[in-house]
């Protein structure tokens, strides 16, 4: 329950003005670009890692088997989604 808990609160905090000017700010940004290309692979993948930092800011990260970032990537994956879908 704490996970859902947190992907709640996440998307709750996504579903404000805030939120949608930094989209819209990216949209811009990306929309101008002549060429996008993510890359990542699992959880040491760069994209994994950017999300971590920059999307996840707000969730507990969670350390499994040995100290692996075992945090969700949900957010990013999200982020990214509404990204192309709006470009």
């Amino acid at each position: 329950m704490e996970d859902l808990q947190e992907l709640s609160d996440f998307f709750t905090r996504a579903n404000s003005s805030a939120f949608e000017e930094k989209l819209l700010f990216a949209i811009g940004i990306l929309r101008k670009a002549d060429l996008i290309i993510f890359t990542g692979m699992g959880s040491s993948g760069t994209l994994a890692k950017y999300g971590a930092r920059y999307f996840s800011y707000n969730l507990n990260t969670k350390r499994i088997n040995g100290g692996y970032n075992g945090t969700t990537q949900i957010p990013v994956v999200f982020v990214i989604e509404t990204l192309a879908k709006r470009i």
